[in-house]
């Protein structure tokens, strides 16, 4: 807080006049949060039926017979953070922009444009990147190729040009049109309070979402059988000494699963809607090959027998998930169990056992996933092959 006091002082009487005034100035460092986002207990499917009728339990697949599967591999799109391109050092550096101006010190106190009257805060403080930066040591070595150590190598801009440490060796990559290179603080977990300077795109507003569906396939140990998941991944414009810029795989990126695969590179398929004539009631007939399955709290509602059935999961411990389109078998249609909770993300272990098969029990062998979903890590059975002959003694293939 500014005050200024003006005395002025007559020949017969003394006129005291006080104006005080402020301004408030700088600038918040950005703090790093991390957006949360809870998908609706409604956005989750599969086929899987537990009973609590002792009848044998009917994989996610129970209608399907083994067949080929594509290769084992994982759909989603890695990239390096920074391509490795040489170029040369002119000991430009980007430094931590500067938002004080000496003039604004002069006169009296004037509003700043760029704050909100109430708060006097920046708006875009929140979507505002961290530029403070540490600054390059002069004993450096900055020109591509020269050795360098990675945990303690200062990353920085040299106009648009990104440099940095890459096995133990200077790299420098140029930026693309419509990129600009900066270097922030506080933004990439693994390197704290250190410099990361890249390239990124221009981007609109500040705190606008930017979103990407990415597709994971889980393949089970032979490969013969997969199960394919949508994630929603949201990165962030925010604000930098250099426009606005759009930041991805930070740890301010969220992700949501959507239990159902990609619709396209924006968005997932989502959930099969109920029809509005479909008959939900308990024992209610049905038919299962268009029977659109839903959770019901932590209940799982499908048609089992001709008749429409719930399961309380909770009876169980376990959770109830509908997914829709993840197994090849379930296009187009909404798939709901109660599943078990599961840790790690091995490839799916195969079982021979009895199964519920068009609502006979049958030999068969299962692969047994566990898979990343809105509700946590959990379990999906899948089918594969039918076995005439009962199981083999290894309790894994069929006799």
């Amino acid at each position: 807080m500014k005050k200024f006091f003006v005395v002025s002082l007559a020949a017969v009487a003394v006129l005291f006049i006080l104006s005080c005034g402020s301004d408030k100035k700088g600038e918040e460092k950005e703090e790093n949060k991390n957006d949360v986002t809870e998908q609706d207990d409604s956005d989750v499917t599969d086929t899987g039926k537990p009973s609590s009728d002792n009848s044998p339990e009917k994989p996610d697949d129970a209608d399907e017979t083994d067949s080929d599967a594509p290769v084992a591999g994982n759909d989603d799109d890695t990239s390096s953070d920074n391509a490795d391109t040489d170029g040369d050092y002119d000991n430009d550096t980007d430094t931590a922009a500067d938002n004080d101006d000496p003039s604004d010190d002069s006169g009296d106190p004037q509003p700043d444009s760029d704050t909100d009257e109430d708060t006097g805060q920046d708006p875009d403080m929140e979507f505002t990147v961290n530029e403070n930066l540490q600054p390059v040591p002069p004993e450096q070595n900055n020109n591509a190729g020269d050795t360098c150590d990675n945990d303690t190598f200062v990353e920085f801009c040299d106009g648009e040009v990104v440099v940095f440490c890459r096995d133990s060796r200077v790299a420098r990559s140029s930026c693309g049109a419509g990129e600009a290179c900066i270097a922030t603080v506080g933004l990439y977990d693994d390197y704290g309070n250190r410099n990361y300077a890249d390239c990124y795109e221009k981007c609109g507003t500040a705190g606008e979402k930017s979103t990407t569906c990415k597709q994971s396939k889980y393949y089970s140990d032979d490969n013969k059988k997969s199960l394919t998941i949508g994630t929603l991944k949201h990165d962030l414009c925010l604000k930098t000494s250099k426009g606005n810029l759009l930041f991805e795989d930070t740890n301010r990126t969220t992700e949501e699963i959507c239990d159902s695969p990609c619709k396209d590179s924006t968005s997932c398929a989502g959930l099969v809607e109920i029809p509005a004539d479909q008959k939900n009631g308990t024992n209610a007939e049905c038919d299962p090959d268009t029977f659109q399955e839903f959770c019901e709290g932590n209940n799982s509602v499908f048609c089992y027998a001709g008749r429409v059935t719930r399961i309380n999961c909770s009876a169980t411990d376990d959770t109830c998930l509908t997914v829709s389109g993840i197994f090849d078998t379930n296009q187009n249609k909404n798939s709901s169990s109660c599943r078990n909770s599961c840790d790690g993300n091995e490839p799916a272990s195969q079982t021979c056992s009895i199964v519920s098969i068009n609502n006979q029990s049958q030999y068969a062998t299962t692969y047994d996933f566990c898979v990343p979903t809105s509700k946590g890590s959990l379990e999906f059975v899948v089918l594969g092959e039918k076995c005439t002959s009962g199981c083999s003694s290894d309790g894994k293939t069929c006799r």
